[in-house]
Parts: structure tokens; sequence; C-alpha cells
């Protein structure tokens, strides 16, 4: 075949590229790296991350599952001891707490690859908008849960956390500093604590449960797990790392010592570090800024409105009413109304859920419905022009590729392939699964075989495709190819774009299937599962798992080299009344029945809290009143930082003082000494002002 007749034959479509936005093709190209290393080491068939949405479901239920005998052993009262006793449980507690932590991390990792496949496929506006404002939620809810899990265990790390959480709620002016104060070591955390920690531990996952059903609402068909050897793989993988690698358990939370350098989960802990880095304010900004965009994105992450696909149309002359339609649409977009006629049922196509895929148009017997230039009618018009441009070849295994032209850059490498071989044509698609039977068999009269190649398996662009496909090509899904069509005449192998070379073997084979009357060169010769593919995967799988063991144990932080001293307390908010004579200016505007000898006004007493060390002063600080009425307390809680060594005396003072006295002119309020400390690095000496003697 000449390279003249070699034109490119695009079926029924204005634009050969798929309406994706340019921030998507970006997306794309970042992620095809790694899908290119995944589906070289799993193969696309197993590839994790084409099922990362699914995957992350099931570990949820992994979650649910080990969380549930967690907290059957679980204390309020008792929280370091009750884990502690729990990790000293070898055959069950033990491995079991770290299957729920990894399970954990494998759920956010899965969630991080399902969102960026979502972007760079454009599937974030639209009919799709719910589904990814309700995994927005849902990915905030995943990570509060884990916060208050760690919290609840309360060793060094559990405190590590909550201490930075609490640096960032301090930045809401709604905060008050009574929280502040629970964490300052004067006295344990109560109970309740660590009650409301358990309570959103265990209702967030509960009611994402229900937010899954949300998030999945407006698909047909819907599967929330993934295949098996993809689940069992994981969740075995995941056990051999929790047997291997148990979860760490530091010593017990202690709010009178700086935290040290201490194993961190840096999969959901990753901002800590940052906070010292950037600020808790800082820090915050990015995180509502974040979640903003992250909410936003359905309004601006999508094509330009010039070149978004067209919706489904539904013919009502020619549509019979026969429900099938209905039955294949993945978005459940076609629902089935009264006729005009009232003979019949009219299928009707809701503009608020199509996404324009057009299966239904491979639906139809009738070809009543599909997007508009998109319908079958239109299929079978293009192929016929195809068919026209292509010479007849006597060649036994002329073979007709049938490409997806949403599967990346798959259909170029395709189109390449065919230019090496007189024997095979090129031909694509918008979306494998829009072909309809009749195009089929057009097709076969030309040609002795059709090679179908859709996107890789589970990583359809339109659900369910390459399923559809298969039914109606094979006699399981109405309209089908007619009966009398040797079956064998087609081939439908999805592949990524990286799996070209093998493509081009299965292509190669087909041929051989169709020129010989060998039945086993009939059967599918996906790629070789041979003992170097297996090593391959399971090297890979244990460098995965040594990735999410490492991260979920990353040391970070330095060894204390400073002691503190932190002053707390709570000061009554006084008032003083203060009077002073009438001024000249105000004995002229003012009446003389109406006048005073002096005026007096209530003012409110502020604190001067100093703190000295061995006689020099090391700490000042002004501590005013919070409300203008003065029926607020006033809250001191204040961390200074020393040298380590040996003192003689540690003396905190605090003085009531109004605006008109001198700053050291009144007596103290409050003083407390310390006499002959030791202080150590990383140890935090409490004064109380509150057991201070006044003077």
């Amino acid at each position: 075949m000449s390279d003249q007749n070699r034109t490119d034959h695009s079926c029924w479509d204005n634009s050969r590229v798929p309406p994706r936005g340019t921030l998507s093709r970006i997306a794309a190209k970042i992620l095809n790296p790694f899908n290119a290393l995944f589906d070289w080491l799993y193969h696309s068939e197993y590839n994790p991350f084409y099922r990362s949405g699914t995957l992350a479901i099931g570990l949820l239920f992994v979650l649910l599952g080990t969380g549930f005998y967690l907290l059957l052993f679980y204390s309020v009262s008792q929280p370091y001891e009750s884990v502690t006793n729990l990790q000293e449980q070898a055959w069950l507690g033990r491995w079991i707490r770290a299957l729920h932590r990894y399970a954990t991390d494998a759920t956010l990792i899965a969630v991080v690859f399902h969102v960026l496949q979502l972007l760079a496929q454009g599937k974030t506006w639209g009919p799709r908008t719910l589904a990814w404002i309700s995994g927005v939620i849902l990915l905030g809810a995943l990570i509060i849960s884990t916060v208050t899990g760690y919290v609840m265990v309360w060793d060094v790390h559990g405190q590590y956390v909550a201490v930075a959480g609490l640096k960032l709620l301090d930045t809401f002016p709604v905060i008050g500093e009574e929280l502040r104060m629970a964490f300052s070591g004067k006295s344990p955390l109560p109970s309740s604590f660590f009650f409301m920690n358990m309570f959103l531990h265990v209702a967030i996952p509960l009611l994402m449960v229900f937010g899954m059903w949300v998030h999945t609402a407006r698909l047909a068909r819907t599967v929330w797990f993934p295949t098996r050897p993809i689940f069992y793989g994981s969740l075995l993988g995941l056990t051999a790392l929790a047997l291997l690698l148990p979860a760490p358990l530091v010593e017990e939370a202690d709010l009178t010592r700086v935290i040290g350098r201490i194993p961190v989960d840096l999969w959901f802990g990753f901002w800590i570090p940052l906070q010292d880095q950037l600020g808790s304010e800082i820090l915050l900004y990015g995180f509502i800024l974040l979640a903003l965009t992250g909410f936003s994105i359905p309004f601006w992450w999508k094509p330009p409105a010039s070149v978004q696909p067209s919706q489904s149309v539904v013919d009502e002359d020619t549509c019979t009413g026969c429900t099938q339609c209905v039955r294949d649409c993945p978005y459940e977009a076609i629902t089935m109304v009264p006729h005009d006629s009232g003979k019949h049922l009219l299928a009707k196509v809701s503009s608020v859920h199509c996404v324009s895929c057009g299966i239904c148009a491979a639906s139809c017997d009738v070809m009543a419905i599909g997007p508009e230039g998109r319908n079958a009618s239109d299929q079978l018009q293009s192929i016929k022009h195809f068919l026209a441009e292509v010479p007849s070849s006597s060649d036994a295994a002329s073979v007709v590729l049938v490409a997806c032209r949403h599967n990346e850059s798959a259909p170029e490498k395709m189109r390449a392939f065919t230019t090496q071989d007189e024997s095979l044509s090129y031909f694509d698609l918008n979306c494998c699964a829009t072909l309809h039977s009749d195009a089929v068999e057009l097709l076969l009269t030309r040609f002795k075989g059709i090679f179908l190649s859709g996107c890789a398996a589970r990583n359809c662009m339109n659900r369910d495709g390459l399923d559809l496909l298969k039914g109606r090509l094979y006699e399981k899904r109405v309209p089908f190819v007619a009966r009398n069509i040797d079956r064998s005449r087609f081939k439908i192998a999805p592949h990524s774009e990286f799996e070209q070379t093998e493509l081009a073997k299965e292509v190669r084979a087909f041929q051989e299937s169709l020129s010989t009357d060998n039945p086993q060169s009939k059967e599918s010769l996906i790629s070789l599962r041979g003992i170097t593919q297996v090593l391959r995967r399971t090297v890979a799988s244990c460098i995965l798992l040594a990735l999410v063991g490492g991260v979920s144990q990353f040391q970070v932080g330095a060894l204390p080299t400073h002691g503190y001293v932190r002053l707390v307390g709570v000061l009554p908010s006084t008032t003083k009344l203060a009077c002073r004579p009438l001024t000249e200016e105000e004995k002229k505007n003012t009446p003389l029945h109406m006048q005073r000898k002096e005026i007096c006004e209530k003012e409110l007493l502020s604190y001067l809290v100093t703190l000295s060390v061995d006689g020099k002063e090391r700490f000042r600080a002004r501590k005013e009143a919070r409300s203008e009425r003065g029926d607020r307390a006033i809250i001191v809680n204040e961390l200074i930082e020393l040298r380590p060594g040996k003192y003689k005396t540690i003396r905190a003072q605090v003085r009531s003082k109004s605006s008109s006295s001198k700053p050291d002119d009144t007596a103290a309020d409050y003083l407390k000494d310390l006499i002959n400390i030791n202080l150590g690095s990383g140890e935090i000496r409490l004064i109380d002002l509150n057991s201070g003697v006044s003077d």
C-alpha cells in the first residue's frame, strides 16, 4: 500500500486530539513517566495505579476492619498504656496495628495517583463536578481522621502531631488561649480530649463510606473494589511489611520535655517540618489556598468552550424505545420517557449527566442516538470513505488496526507501525466502545481481521468501554455482530502507550492466526509471564513497600541543646478607678452646674511579667486584658529558652500596672522562685504563677 493511500482516517470527529485542556496535557506529561514505569514493572493489566480509586476504597475497608479490632483494646483513660498492651500482642495486636498504619499510608498514595489520573484525563468538570468536589472532601476527611489516630496513641509522635496541629489552630482568633494552656504541662490532658479524638477517628471513616456513595452516585455499574490480583496482592504486601517492620511506638508523651529526634509518618505529617521553616500562619494560608484550589478546579480545569464536545441527542422519529442505551450508559445520563405517539418509550438524555462519551451510539441498533456528528450513521459514513481509499488486497492476513484516540500517544505509534507492513491499515475512533456492530461487519467486508486496541484495562477513558465492546462482539450484548461471522476475525488487545513492542507482537500473532489453521495461534498472546517478569514485579513491590515503611518512619528533628522555663498562669482582669481634675478647656465647655472637681474613669490594669535568672532579667512582657469590659481572665503561657546548667535562683514576677504607673513602681502581685535548679537539655521547668506568693 502506498503512502498516498495511508491517509489518516479519523472517524466522524473534526478533531483528532481528544478535547482536553492545556492543563490536563501538562498533567499527563508529568504523570506519563510514572505510568510507563509501572506498566513496565507490572504490565498495564496489573498496574495498581490504573485502579487507584478502587484500591483506595478497598484499603478503606481494610482500615475499618483493623481499626475495629484495635478499638476493642483502646482506653481513653490510659491511651498510651492500652496501645503498649496492643504492641505486646506479637501474634495479633502488633502486626494489626502496623497493617492499620501502613494501609492508611497506602490509601493516601492511591488517592494522590487517582487525583493525578483524573487531572491528566480532564475528568474534573461538567457532570463530574459532584464527584470531584466530594473527592476533595473525602481527602480532607482522610487526613483529619489519620491525625486524630496518631494523637490517640499519645506517644511522643502523637504529641508532635498534636502540638503542630495546635499551632495551626492557634492562628484562628476564635481559638482561645485556654486550649494552649491544656498543653502547657500544668496538668495531664483529660480523658475527654482522647475521647474526642477517638470519636472523630471512628466517626469520620464511617461517614466516608456514605461519602463514597455520593462520590460514585452518578456512575452506573459502580465498582468499589479493584480486581482481585491487585487488591489481594496489595493486602498481602502490606501484611508482610507489617510483620517485618512493626509500626514504631516511642516513649510516652511528656509535655514537660522538648521533642527531640523521632520517627514521623511523613506521608501525612510532611507539613510539620515546614511549619518550623514557614511559620504556622503561612502554612495555614497555604492549606486554605490549596483547599480552595481543589474545590474550584471543576470551574477552570477544562478545555475552552469552543472545543468542548457536544452531548448526545436522540432522533425521536427513529427511536424505538428498546432501552439498550439506558443499560449501556456508564453515567446514567439516559432515561426513558413516554413517546408523544404513545406507542412506545423514548430515550431522553440528561444534559446534567452526559459527558459526551458516545457509547450510546454503539448501543442503538437503529442508530437513533449519539453526539451530534458522532452517531453510528456518521461512523458508517466515515468508514465507507475510508474503505474507498483502501485498495483491495489479496493478502490473507490483511488487518485493520482500530485504535482509541484517548490512549495518549498509542494511536500515533500504531499509525507509524502500519507504514511498515503493506497488509496493515489504520483507523482510529474517539473511543473503541463507540464502534457499532454494523461498522464491524462493514470493515470485515474488506479485511480479513480487525485488531482493536483500546485504553489500558481499567484505565478506560469512558468507563466500561472495553467490557461493552466485548459484549457486542461476542454476542453477550445487543446489538451484536452477526452470528455467521467467525469471532476469530477480530481481536481486542487493550494496551497502554508504553507497551507498543508487546502490541506489535500481538498484531503479528493475530495475522498469523488468520493465515494458518493452527488453533493455538488464535489465542491471545499477551506478554510472557515468565520468571523474569515475576521477579521484576516482586522486586518492584519490595521497593514500593520499603518506601511506604521508610517514609512512614522517617527520622526528623534534632536532639535538644537548650533547656526551657515555661511560665503559666491565669491572672484576673481587674480595673482601677483613675481620677484627674478638669482641664481649663473642659471647664469652659461644661456648664457651671455640671462641673465637678475631678473626672474618674475605670481603667483596665495590665500586668508586667518578668523572669530573672541569677539576678539578670531574661524575659519581659506586658499582658493586657482580652476584652474591654474586663470580664475575661488574662492567660500567661510563655516558653523561655535557657542554656543547660545549674542556676541558683530563677524568679518569676508579675506586677499589675496602670497606664500612668511606671514599669516597676508597683509591688509584685505574684512571685515565684526556683532555687538551685539543674536544668538539662530538652527539659521544661514549669513555673505556675497562680501558686506564687503575693507580696
